[in-house]
């Protein structure tokens, strides 16, 4: 599923921007993280896709929606795109990580790091 964009005939309001957002996020935060490295990457794209069109001001009621097995898999994501080096992503990422460690507190981070069954670095 795409989120949805303004280019793409009549601009939708931001409410319905971020009922959108929110739905492929879950689905895509749902997705186990040991799934095929196809899938992953899928869902990586998701993240990232969503965490750019979000809100500064909206990042944290969107982190409030996440069940606490979707937080550690964002906090996956976010180390994921930390590790592109790319400099727009990283402070993006940054931002996110602060928000989300406030959030969901230092466990998230640990559990996200000690999982050896997930690859921290992207497929594409």
């Amino acid at each position: 599923r795409q989120l949805p964009g303004i280019c793409t005939g009549a601009r939708p309001d931001y409410a319905s921007i971020m009922a959108s957002v929110l739905s492929i996020l879950s689905q895509a935060l749902d997705v186990d993280t040991r799934s095929s490295p196809e899938q992953v990457a899928t869902s990586y794209q998701t993240v990232k896709e969503a965490i750019s069109k979000t809100k500064e001001a909206e990042v944290d009621y969107v982190l409030e929606q996440l069940n606490p097995m979707q937080r550690d898999n964002m906090m996956k994501y976010l180390y994921m795109g930390l590790s592109t080096g790319d400099a727009k992503l990283c402070a993006l990422c940054l931002n996110w990580h602060e928000r989300l460690t406030n959030c969901a507190g230092h466990g998230c981070i640990i559990r996200s790091l000690s999982d050896k069954s997930t690859p921290l670095i992207p497929t594409s």
